[in-house]
């Protein structure tokens, strides 16, 4: 379990992940139903006090390899994260030979 301290609103994580089946960040953020796109493998994920206590985690996890940043969509204005190579289904299909 880990607290985060997120502008002024304290949320405290129970990891969704179990040590038997780890969820990926990709995983857990869509089963907490954030908003996600991509760009290749780059995954993107609408700003939101959920996904950004979900992505906190995984970055904060040892061993995590996880970096994030923000931008604003020139599509819908919105704030997104961007965290690099994180989009599951691009790899997978690469897995498949598709």
């Amino acid at each position: 379990m880990l607290t985060l301290n997120l502008s002024g609103h304290q949320s405290t994580i129970l990891p969704a992940n179990k040590p038997d089946h780890p969820m990926t960040l990709y995983e857990e953020l869509v089963k907490a139903g954030c908003e996600v796109g991509n760009h290749e493998s780059d995954l993107h994920v609408m700003c939101s006090e959920k996904a950004e206590t979900i992505i906190l985690y995984h970055c904060l996890l040892p061993d995590s390899v996880w970096t994030y940043s923000q931008f604003r969509s020139n599509i819908d204005g919105k704030l997104w994260y961007e965290i690099p190579f994180a989009y599951d289904p691009h790899f997978t299909r690469f897995k498949h030979g598709k």
